[in-house]
């Protein structure tokens, strides 16, 4: 097993209907779009975690969430120090100053509970995406997802995009994996700590993946026209058959996203 790919596992996640799973993930990802206090990603945020738990998804896969939330945060916190001025919020206490520091040319800038609550929203929903997208690749099947967006006349082009994109990124992965194994093997190998001497001992390694994939991408052009896609309307079999948990699960979930709507355009639930 490579990194983003499906492994079959007995657990709660990968026995769920993928229509369930879904009605979960769309609940969960349009509410967290739509929140900008952070009070209210958090329990979006466990909501996230407990299914990464019961998908039992590698641990090791949330390491890349570190550099970009890092990488992220820094952006969104600079970004919300100019977001200071009261007129923005529409809660009263948003405008409220937690700390203020003066720059040269710049004067004073001010960090608001507006702008630190924006920062932390932009930078959490980093993880949440992960979380969620993780634990969904590695506890769904391609053909169970495949057969249930057919079942909801979701359109062929669209199934096969996604398709590609779960097929692409464990390929090539473990394309790079290869081309790493046969370069050690023949005595290359990178001990410095120094990026820019690191970057002139890296072509061993990048000019042979680069070739690799763009094989990879050729090869999957190649099977799509090989099977004809997009000259005929394409079939799937299967039905969408869900079970009375499923449907429980399914319409709890739709019927939350309605209230949190509902709350969100009427009462302002969850904006600044």
């Amino acid at each position: 097993m490579v990194f983003l790919e499906y492994r079959k596992v007995d657990t709660p996640m990968h026995n769920m209907r993928v229509m369930t799973k879904l009605c979960i993930y769309v609940t969960v990802l349009l509410l967290a779009s739509f929140y900008w206090d952070f009070a209210y990603l958090l329990p979006l945020m466990a909501v996230g975690a407990i299914l990464y738990v019961l998908a039992k998804a590698p641990g090791k896969w949330l390491l890349i969430t570190i550099p970009v939330m890092i990488y992220k945060g820094t952006e969104y916190f600079l970004y919300g120090l100019a977001q200071s001025n009261p007129a923005l919020y529409h809660l009263p206490y948003a405008g409220n100053v937690i700390f203020q520091f003066t720059l040269p040319l710049l004067g004073p800038i001010s960090l608001t509970y507006g702008g630190l609550s924006w920062t932390i929203s932009n930078t959490l929903r980093i993880p949440l995406l992960c979380l969620l997208s993780f634990a969904f690749i590695y506890s769904t099947n391609i053909t169970d997802l495949i057969k249930t967006l057919a079942s909801l006349k979701v359109p062929s082009q669209i199934i096969y995009v996604l398709t590609v994109a779960f097929k692409f990124i464990p390929g090539l992965y473990r394309e790079y994996q290869t081309t790493i194994m046969a370069q050690r093997l023949r005595g290359w190998q990178i001990k410095t700590r120094n990026p820019v001497t690191a970057a002139k001992m890296a072509p061993p390694l990048v000019t042979p993946f680069l070739h690799l994939a763009i094989s990879y991408v050729d090869k999957l052009s190649l099977s799509a026209n090989v099977r004809g896609f997009g000259v005929g309307k394409a079939k799937y079999g299967g039905k969408l058959e869900l079970g009375a948990l499923d449907w429980i699960v399914s319409i709890s979930s739709l019927v939350c996203l309605a209230i949190g709507l509902y709350f969100l355009i009427f009462y302002q639930a969850g904006l600044l």
